[in-house]
Formats: structure tokens, sequence, C-alpha cells
């Protein structure tokens, strides 16, 4: 894991092969250095073994101690029902979401504040074109 003042880079591998590679990103200006931004993949392969998962909860652990940190944000593809609910789980929250950016029409910015509801999922599946125009 590399560790400098404004991000967190992790690299997870079985035997050699990287099987999935994480960032959180610090907001560099003093107005924002509250806020950080995660990415994740995680190789096919390896899904539903709970690797995403563990990374997110280290990286939810690493904001609560760092107490400048109190906004995570990510962004996911709409399409992406399973991140969306593991996300849920884990306390991201879809309240006030701001879409992404215009180039990345087919996303959504999550902020971790609440647990997101059954419901919140759904009206995400069910009116996304609404939410993205």
């Amino acid at each position: 894991m590399k560790h400098e003042k404004t991000s967190l880079l992790i690299g997870c591998f079985y035997e050699e092969e990287v099987i999935a590679i994480a960032n959180l990103s610090v907001q560099e200006r003093h107005k924002i250095d509250h806020k950080a931004s995660i990415g994740l993949s995680v190789k096919k392969a390896y899904w539903n073994q709970g690797i995403g998962t563990k990374i997110m909860e280290y990286f939810i652990k690493y904001s609560i101690e760092n107490k400048q940190l109190n906004i995570l944000n990510l962004e996911v593809r709409t399409d992406n029902e399973r991140a969306i609910k593991i996300y849920k789980n884990l306390g991201f929250n879809i309240n006030d979401y701001p879409n992404a950016y215009k180039q990345y029409s087919n996303q959504i910015t999550l902020p971790l504040h609440t647990l997101l509801t059954n419901s919140d999922i759904e009206y995400i599946s069910v009116n996304i074109n609404t939410i993205l125009n």
C-alpha cells in the first residue's frame, strides 16, 4: 500500500495476478480537504468474494480515523446494481446525489453519510433517465 498526504493506493494480488486495485484521493484545496473520492475495481473472476467490501471498509475506517475527512464520494455506473447494493450496505446514500459529470451520463456520485434504502435503489433503477437529464 502506498501512503501519501493526499491518497491511498491499494493493490490486491493472488499469487502474481492483480485481482483488485483501489484508491482514495483527498481533495487538496483547503476548503474541500475534508472530502475524498474513492475508485475501486475488482477483476470479474474474483467478484462475490468480499474483496471490494473489505477494501471499502478499510477506506471508511481510514476516513474515520483521519479526523480531517468527513465526506467520502464514489462514482458508480447506474447499471451496476450489485455495486450500488454493496455501497448501500456500507452506508453510502443517494439523497441529493449529483450527476457525476456530463461526459459520464451513466454514472452517479454517491456520498457516504447514511444508508440507502431499498426504495432509493428502486428509484435509481426506475427513474434513471429523469435523474440524468
